[in-house]
């Protein structure tokens, strides 16, 4: 017994009679797609990398300024 069915007009998409989903079969089409994923993956990995040394950034130079201006009051009292 055949699990899919041909979706009439289309040559790669054919539905599974089991759960109704409609699949492609075009290999290269599901590669591309694969492919498109992990650059978008890789691209938010990249995002999320760069918002983290930003923010870590950001956290360094607030310290850096508190100690700039312990520095200052410091002097200032003597």
């Amino acid at each position: 017994m055949k699990s899919h069915i041909k979706v009439e007009g289309h040559n790669n998409l054919v539905r599974d009679k089991r759960s109704g989903v409609i699949l492609n079969t075009n290999k290269a089409e599901i590669e591309n797609a694969r492919k498109i994923v992990q650059v978008q993956r890789d691209r938010q990995d990249h995002i999320d990398s760069l918002t983290n040394e930003v923010t870590s950034l950001k956290k360094d130079m607030s310290q850096i300024k508190e100690l700039l201006f312990r520095l200052v009051e410091d002097k200032n009292e003597h």
